[in-house]
């Protein structure tokens, strides 16, 4: 951006020749690249094709921050056209993978309060009632539109205002798509509504960086998964502020969770990538190996998102709907239906005193057991920890993790198996090629029953030969048997070791099988 306008880019710094080789270079290293709309040219033509919104004396609507800016009308028909024109040339400059729309708010600054813009506004277009607006009653028409602009198709921004962002982010889907409709458009909007993420991802927006903002980053995006917006976050380390390192750090492991991370500063605050501080490089990489890992199961549940509006992320009471406790937690959450997260959120603590519903529990990284009641549980939550428990009945799927996701795809799987107090689990594991808007698809269903898992399901997409499924840990097994793989007698590497309980002080049996080399391609069984 140059000083701080959305219509233009930094010739001297970001030139377009300069970022199409850093892409290329990204590309050669199976990395993508997603940059801010750079709106350096369209004026003169959206002027021409009288696609800016306009007063009702047909004067261009314009603000006066940070220069003269103008708005398009996303409900005109030629704007689409306008704007394909434009994001084709950014990216066939450029060669990006994805764009992100931001400060796409109908904001003005000025308030409204001069030239044009105050002589034609039509106070009767105010609510017949009073509105709280920020605080104050001010008119809505502060730092926006004014509310009786009309749109090319009649209707009104009184009616229409909080679709702006929305409507930009349906237009900016088609365009990327006008550019290449083979491959999945990757659009990311600042302002959205309830039902945008059929078209685009959300940053929740500019947070300071600070531990309050940091702990609202939770309901935050639980509020968005509500709002049909699941592939969303928030700037990890925050925005705008100097960070310390113990923030950072902790910011970090939450944010490794969220489904949109991103790490992200302004320009006139001090750096903040993990790899500034060592101790904060060093358990960032945990986190995001984590991450990584955890990464088929979290494209399962936006799966799951895509197909039926399930959250991805989830209140403890979407999970627990006669649970009154969980119904008033809000410093934990549910990632999917299997995992329970409870971050660290103030300075200085190394513990966190947990809800956990009632049902069984296991610590994601040491498989120790948990026997809830529906009671709060004191967990060590050391400066490198960020407590995540696997929930009793379900089954997980983690692959190998790699700096890429493709080369991610290449690698071994392993079945984290939670039996619940039947000595049962159930999971779910959706593959495809994660590029093309026509994949083939995988949709395999786990299930552990009178000692078997079993895989059965869809097996239309072609797994890696590499991306096997090598290893099978099962937590809260009771006497183990011979294990067999189908009917035919296999000699498994059989880990009978025994994890000694935390909080109980009691002894769960394990059961961990390796070398297994089974294909996701079909179904299988283990019996044991």
């Amino acid at each position: 951006m140059n000083e701080g306008k959305t219509i233009k880019n930094e010739k001297t710094r970001y030139p377009f020749k300069e970022i199409a080789a850093f892409t290329k270079e990204l590309h050669a290293k199976k990395q993508h690249f997603v940059i801010n709309v750079p709106q350096y040219k369209p004026y003169r033509d959206g002027k021409k094709n009288g696609i800016f919104l306009k007063t009702k004396r047909g004067d261009l609507l314009e603000s006066i921050y940070p220069r003269e800016m103008y708005f398009p009308d996303w409900f005109n028909s030629k704007t689409q056209g306008w704007w394909n024109s434009f994001i084709k040339s950014i990216f066939k400059s450029t060669g990006i993978d994805g764009i992100a729309i931001n400060t796409n708010e109908a904001a003005k600054f000025d308030s409204c309060t001069a030239g044009a813009c105050r002589k034609s506004m039509n106070m009767s277009a105010q609510p017949t009632y009073r509105l709280n607006n920020g605080g104050t009653f001010s008119s809505l028409s502060d730092n926006t539109l004014p509310l009786d602009t009309v749109h090319k198709n009649g209707a009104t921004e009184l009616n229409v205002h909080n679709l702006y962002g929305h409507m930009e982010g349906v237009a900016t889907r088609k365009a990327v798509l006008n550019v290449n409709n083979k491959k999945r458009p990757f659009v990311l909007s600042l302002s959205t509504f309830p039902g945008s993420g059929k078209t685009v991802a959300h940053s929740l927006g500019t947070n300071p960086a600070t531990w309050e903002h940091m702990r609202n980053s939770i309901p935050g995006i639980l509020n968005f998964q509500m709002f049909g917006i699941p592939f969303t976050g928030a700037d990890i380390c925050g925005s705008y502020g100097n960070v310390d390192i113990e923030l950072c750090t902790r910011w970090m492991q939450l944010g490794a969770l969220y489904p949109f991370a991103r790490n992200q500063n302004g320009h006139t605050f001090e750096s903040h990538e993990a790899f500034r501080w060592a101790s904060v490089g060093e358990i960032s990489r945990l986190a995001l190996n984590r991450r990584y890992s955890l990464l088929p199961y979290m494209y399962t549940q936006l799966y799951s998102a895509s197909i039926s509006g399930t959250p991805f992320w989830r209140p403890l009471f979407f999970e627990f709907m006669n649970d009154q406790t969980a119904a008033t937690i809000e410093d934990q959450f549910m990632v999917g239906p299997a995992l329970l997260a409870s971050p660290v959120l103030t300075p200085g603590a190394t513990q966190v005193n947990a809800y956990f519903p009632v049902g069984t529990w296991y610590d994601f990284e040491t498989g120790a057991k948990i026997t809830s009641f529906g009671q709060r549980i004191p967990l060590d939550a050391p400066i490198q920890t960020l407590p995540l428990h696997i929930r009793g009945g379900q089954i997980i799927a983690l692959q190998d993790p790699a700096p890429t996701t493709t080369a991610a795809k290449q690698n071994p799987f392993t079945l984290v198996v939670a039996l619940d107090s039947n000595q049962e689990a159930k999971g779910q594991l959706y593959l495809d090629d994660g590029e093309n808007i026509k994949s083939s698809q995988s949709i395999i269903e786990f299930k552990v029953k009178n000692g078997v898992l079993s895989a059965t399901g869809k097996f239309g997409y072609t797994v890696p030969k590499t991306a096997i499924l090598s290893t099978v840990k099962i937590y809260g097994v009771g006497q183990v048997g011979k294990v067999t793989y189908s009917r035919d007698y296999l000699v498994f590497k059989v880990i009978d070791e025994v994890i000694k309980e935390r909080v109980y002080k009691k002894r769960e049996g394990y059961l961990g099988l390796t070398q297994l080399n089974l294909s996701l391609n079909k179904g299988f069984e283990i019996k044991f």
